[in-house]
């Protein structure tokens, strides 16, 4: 029998995804152009709380849903509506959580080294930019390479792995 796919799953309006991830850019842009912390724990807080409590619970998904609803409708769909591994916007809850995760950890050494290393931190707030921005117009996303690559990874040890199809 085969696996249900994970694109009939519940998940966020595209639209929110797409802003969510304008949102990490704009704010990974704003850390770098003023060199200040704050806006890179903006984003740990929005990773953290879609970790605990779904991308529904996220402050970016939240705050795309306050304006859809002063709007009277979405304020952003997506330009791309294909469902591969690598350019999406309507992701799984597996790859949300995987994604999630890899800000927290990668927002969190950047908030504790930015005393020590800032030309490090502002650096990768850069890369965090246009990264992001890539992911927000066109969707391409790198988070959801590094997650197809783990889930090859777990399947060559033997591991049973979520299945995008």
């Amino acid at each position: 029998m085969p696996t249900p796919s994970p694109i009939g799953q519940r998940r966020c309006d595209s639209g929110a995804i797409r802003f969510q991830r304008l949102a990490i850019a704009a704010s990974a842009f704003a850390a770098l152009l003023f060199q200040r912390i704050e806006p890179i724990g903006l984003i740990l807080l929005n990773s953290v709380m879609g970790l605990l409590f779904s991308a529904r619970g996220a402050p970016f998904i939240l705050a795309h849903g306050v304006l859809s609803k002063l709007a009277g409708r979405s304020i952003l769909h997506p330009g791309v509506d294909q469902r591969s591994a690598y350019i999406l916007f309507a992701q799984t809850p597996a790859l949300d959580r995987f994604i999630y995760v890899q800000f927290a950890i990668v927002t969190s050494t950047l908030v504790l080294l930015a005393p020590h290393v800032p030309t490090f931190v502002w650096t990768f707030s850069g890369f965090m930019t246009l990264m992001m921005a890539l992911s927000g117009t066109v969707g391409f996303c790198m988070g959801a390479v590094f997650f197809a690559a783990f889930l090859g990874i777990i399947r060559k040890l033997g591991f049973q792995a979520a299945r995008w199809t």
